[in-house]
């Protein structure tokens, strides 16, 4: 709610126990409201089950209604010409609440070890449109593993593209823990999985 306008907008929260709450990104809008007189200008209302995941798209659908906070009474809303409301959807690409962003200078994003289950590959979430990405994988210690030390070159924005090394069928090395270093120019990573 926003106290100065009595504006009711969506942000986003998470939380690992679902007790302990945390807004995202500096309380940052996630459904802006429309402007004032439209239909959802006042108050938006998430559903109860808000998100739905359709193929690379997440469907979030919420209520609208164009009285603010302030005007959202009992009295009012029996009167049609003091609001309307409607239902509506907004829509991420999958995993697009957040990124790694890099610009036209290159970036890096450097993992935690993890363990690499044999015979798994890895696929990431992209948009690099504009740029490219790739990906180095490296020992417990930091260091590249021979044949894996940069993968191909991705462009163009996936929401799951196989990394595939030179030397490689794209399956994984036989080091089982490993670091993986992203190297990103003009580009987004939203996710990267083992599949």
């Amino acid at each position: 709610w926003e106290n100065s306008s009595n504006r009711l907008d969506v942000q986003l929260a998470s939380s690992r126990d679902g007790i302990h709450w945390r807004r995202a990104g500096g309380r940052k809008t996630l459904i802006p409201n429309g402007k004032k007189g439209t239909w959802d200008g006042g108050c938006i209302f998430t559903a109860a089950q808000p998100l739905q995941v359709k193929g690379d798209t997440i469907y979030i659908y919420y209520s609208g209604l164009s009285l603010d906070h302030e005007e959202d009474r009992p009295s009012r809303r029996e009167r049609p010409e003091y609001g309307e409301s409607s239902i509506g959807v907004a829509t991420l690409r999958r995993d697009g609440f957040v990124s790694m962003r890099a610009g036209k200078t290159p970036g890096h994003v450097l993992t935690r070890v993890l363990k690499w289950p044999a015979g798994r590959r890895l696929h990431v979430n992209v948009d690099a449109s504009k740029g490219q990405l790739r990906v180095a994988v490296l020992d417990g210690d930091g260091q590249p593993l021979a044949g894996f030390k940069h993968s191909r070159v991705v462009s163009g924005d996936h929401t799951d593209v196989a990394i595939r090394w030179p030397r490689s069928d794209g399956k994984g090395p036989s080091t089982r823990l490993v670091q993986l270093r992203f190297e990103l120019t003009d580009a987004d990573l939203y996710s990267y999985w083992l599949k």
